[in-house]
């Protein structure tokens, strides 16, 4: 699959589904109105390919700029323990440069094993850290943004340009935060069943 191709088409089903009316529990949680939503991931999908400045050093994804507003407003709608959250993002941001460096340093470590346990950790951290999707998508979302930021600082020199958002992170960004998204419904939905259960008892 060429790369890019998964972020494009997570972004756009996930948009026509929101606006279709399905994840509505979900897209309440998050706090944000759905068409909003929709228009959002929708022009992700879209701008995917686009770097400002075009012929810069330095260039960054144009969809990173759009994610800014919508992390602002996960933080608006989240009154956990800040302190915690972010520790999470720097556990989550250093395990991924480190799995990256090793998959550098060591060739037998093999790209999708490097990319199934990146994506393992930012999970399972998203999930403990917070009990909230706001929380969690917070968390999910700065890590992955850190982890690439310190694996960019480091090899600044021998990347030309250097550039925030490449297609492949994109990919494992996008993939990361839909299966975070239905992990979270799943784990709410089981503790409703739990719940349920009890009562029955």
């Amino acid at each position: 699959m060429v790369a890019g191709t998964l972020a494009f088409l997570t972004c756009l089903s996930m948009a026509v589904l929101i606006q279709s009316g399905w994840f509505a529990g979900l897209v309440r949680d998050v706090g944000v109105r759905k068409e909003w939503l929709a228009v959002g991931l929708l022009l992700e999908a879209l701008l995917l390919r686009v770097q400002v400045p075009p012929g810069g050093m330095i260039r960054l994804q144009v969809g990173m700029f759009l994610f800014i507003p919508f992390l602002f407003c996960l933080r608006k709608g989240n009154r956990e323990d800040r302190s915690f959250l972010f520790s999470s993002v720097f556990f989550i941001g250093s395990s991924l440069f480190l799995l990256r460096e090793l998959y550098w340093l060591e060739p037998a470590f093999s790209w999708g094993i490097s990319r199934s346990l990146e994506m393992m950790i930012v999970l399972i951290i998203a999930l403990v850290s917070s009990r909230l999707l706001t929380g969690r998508l917070l968390v999910a979302s700065l890590g992955m943004w850190l982890g690439q930021f310190l694996v960019l600082c480091l090899h600044r020199h021998e990347m030309k340009p250097l550039l925030f958002g490449d297609v492949q992170f994109l990919d494992f960004f996008w993939l990361s935060l839909i299966l975070l998204w239905v992990a979270h419904a799943v784990l709410q939905q089981g503790i409703q069943w739990v719940r349920g259960l009890r009562r029955l008892i």
